[in-house]
């Protein structure tokens, strides 16, 4: 039985008595709680989640695959209300509600997307990018996590594009060789 505890820097305590919730957090720090409370630490500093080799469509119906990440933290003042909604493990909200909402955003923006090749540019990526971001942080925010940045690390394209490009590329190099032979 002990009447205090040390909440590690970054994190933030969340305490329980018979069973009851208290619903402020312990901040980080030594803290008096009652000796018959269990204290379960939050870790609130920044953490990366990612996707590899996501399928996302276009109206083309080609699917592009790319690598995506996603910055966030948990919110600190929330972390009560993490433990009562998901349970003691913060990344629960990770699996119950990040993970599908990003894949269902891809699924909406590549319906916006004309051509698979359109994700391959600098404006593409910064949409895609910016339109993820606004809609994971908007959804998120009921779930208390905030949505710090969304990063495409990687995108590939569907092999009938890349084979297109690298016949135009011999083509064009082809037709550079023929001009300097004349």
């Amino acid at each position: 039985v002990k009447s205090c505890t040390v909440i590690d820097p970054g994190h933030i305590g969340v305490q329980t008595t018979f069973g009851s919730l208290n619903e402020t957090p312990i901040p980080a720090g030594l803290s008096f709680v009652n000796p018959f409370s269990s204290v379960t630490e939050f870790d609130c500093r920044q953490k990366t989640y990612g996707e590899n080799d996501v399928h996302v469509p276009s109206q083309d119906q080609l699917a592009t695959m790319r690598d995506i990440s996603i910055q966030y933290r948990v919110v600190s003042a929330m972390a009560p209300k993490i433990y009562r909604e998901t349970g003691s493990n913060p990344e629960s909200v990770v699996d119950v509600h990040m993970k599908p909402k990003l894949h269902s955003e891809l699924r909406e923006i590549g319906k916006t997307v004309k051509r698979a090749e359109d994700y391959y540019t600098e404006e593409g990526q910064q949409r895609v990018q910016r339109e993820i971001l606004s809609a994971m942080q908007t959804f998120m925010a009921d779930k208390w996590l905030e949505i710090q940045s969304v990063l495409i690390k990687d995108i590939k394209l569907p092999p009938v594009i890349v084979s297109a490009v690298n016949a135009k590329k011999e083509r064009e190099q082809m037709a550079v060789r023929q001009q300097a032979e004349l």
